[in-house]
């Protein structure tokens, strides 16, 4: 089996000698310390926006805003702790590899409202005045700042780290499906889909361009069109003014898209190109018991 890596392409952290630094370089300090600096720089911007009742543009803003918090965050424990550059959000990557992974995102929503459309189960009824697109397109891109930031830039990378790709997957992919079990109204039906098309899909995307960015455009188009142009998400006024019926198991019901057993295996579809992909490029990790020891 491969297990060869790009050459630079997965950053390491560069260790430093000292009991002090062994224990803060070590995986589960790095990750605990790391989200748990987003989570209090980021996440009481989105609760106070949510205490003033906040919406539209001023809550979308709110939303970005804590996005950007959450990658100023990212960057300043990347250089301070494991003292090395943010490889895998530098801003020459931004434009080609946030639109790839929009492209990507766009194209996997686009796919399953067709199947949908072509089984009957989603109808058209009119067009609805394009003033709130901007809007969702803001609190998408703040969703998805937050979201991959903590969870494929702190979680997956950390974990993929020691345990390899296909442990931090299955477990990051876990982790966060059960993050969304605070949204209101969540269900198991929902956390499992959102683990098994979002989890392991954006993991993927990482493994395989060994930059955040992808994921991030790709999180962010999936929301964008979601709820913001399809409808799909009977919570939102969209640009479409949709009819969405049918079994629980093709539109989702009431959790939307995300429970929908049609974007489930469109996602694990393109999450298996992606990965083999990566895998061809030599970009998997294997577990640290399985890693050829350094010599000397």
């Amino acid at each position: 089996m491969q297990h060869s890596i790009v050459p630079g392409m997965i950053p390491a952290v560069n260790r430093r000698p000292g009991k002090l630094w062994a224990f803060l370089q070590f995986p589960l300090c790095r990750m605990l310390i790391a989200f748990a600096a987003i989570a209090l720089l980021a996440f009481p911007l989105l609760a106070g926006a949510h205490f003033a009742h906040l919406h539209g543009l001023a809550f979308a803003a709110s939303h970005l805003l804590a996005g950007l918090v959450a990658c100023g965050v990212y960057i300043a424990y990347v250089h301070l702790l494991e003292r090395r550059a943010p490889v895998e959000l530098t801003l020459r990557q931004l434009l080609p590899q946030f639109g790839k992974g929009f492209a990507v995102g766009a194209a996997i929503l686009g796919a399953t409202v067709l199947v949908l459309w072509l089984s009957g189960a989603y109808h058209v009824s009119g067009v609805n005045t394009v003033d709130m697109l901007l809007a969702f397109f803001i609190n998408a891109l703040g969703a998805a700042l937050l979201e991959e930031i903590a969870v494929r830039g702190v979680v997956f990378r950390i974990l993929e780290e020691g345990l390899g790709t296909w442990l931090a997957l299955g477990i990051s992919a876990l982790f966060f499906g059960l993050l969304h079990a605070m949204n209101p109204g969540a269900n198991w039906r929902g956390i499992l889909g959102i683990a098994l098309e979002a989890g392991v899909l954006l993991a993927a995307v990482y493994v395989y361009a060994r930059s955040l960015w992808i994921g991030i455009g790709l999180h962010c188009a999936w929301n964008f069109f979601d709820g913001g142009v399809f409808g799909a998400s009977a919570k939102n006024l969209s640009l479409l003014s949709v009819n969405i019926h049918g079994p629980e198991w093709l539109t989702g019901g009431r959790d939307g898209l995300d429970a929908s057993l049609v974007a489930i295996m469109i996602c694990l579809s393109a999450a298996v190109v992606f990965l083999l992909l990566a895998w061809r490029r030599g970009l998997w990790l294997a577990p640290f018991w399985k890693r050829p020891r350094p010599s000397g």
